[in-house]
């Protein structure tokens, strides 16, 4: 029944590094849930009734995105909060003639994943990732841009990474050692 799904739903947003919340059409916060919210600073039992275009919050940004969502703009956000990083998304809740009557917000805490991309930017070698028969590139990074000397991503979706980077007596034993793996 309703009530049990909203009490796993709730649930889940309780243990999950996670959070959602709703704002009506005037900013006030009528859901907020989740684990998430301690990161950014937030008690969901204070928040909710409160208007998230006025008053102090624990990070500058939030009325300013509350109002951009509550005219009408659908984003994104990625924001360093207390040595952590979040991704927030914002999406308008509209009626049927297109106007806004609220919103909802996502967060996520991607700190882990953040400072797993800051690291590979800091090593000096090239790190890829290949998929299919083809081995067409779906990832190059760490100093690749600095060492073949053009844009990383102009690479991906390419098959002859290895034929243009490889020296020709390693280019055999690597394909075979990559073939090896993907068999």
């Amino acid at each position: 029944d309703i009530a049990t799904s909203e009490a796993w739903l709730r649930e889940i947003l309780r243990q999950a590094p996670l959070a959602a919340f709703v704002l009506d059409r005037k900013g006030v916060v009528r859901l907020a849930e989740g684990k998430g919210l301690a990161t950014i600073g937030i008690d969901p039992h204070t928040t909710l009734g409160r208007s998230m275009l006025k008053g102090r919050w624990p990070c500058h940004w939030i009325t300013g995105n509350a109002r951009r969502v509550l005219a009408g703009e659908t984003f994104s956000e990625i924001a360093n909060v207390n040595g952590g990083w979040i991704s927030v998304k914002y999406v308008p809740v509209r009626d049927r003639g297109g106007h806004v009557q609220g919103a909802l917000g996502f967060a996520t805490d991607i700190t882990e994943c953040k400072r797993v991309v800051d690291l590979i930017g800091t090593i000096d070698a090239v790190l890829w990732q290949a998929q299919g028969h083809d081995r067409r590139l779906s990832f190059l990074g760490g100093s690749a841009e600095k060492l073949f000397g053009e844009d990383a991503e102009s690479w991906l979706g390419r098959t002859d990474f290895f034929e243009r980077h490889l020296l020709d007596e390693e280019r055999e034993d690597v394909l075979k050692a990559i073939a090896a793996v993907a068999a």
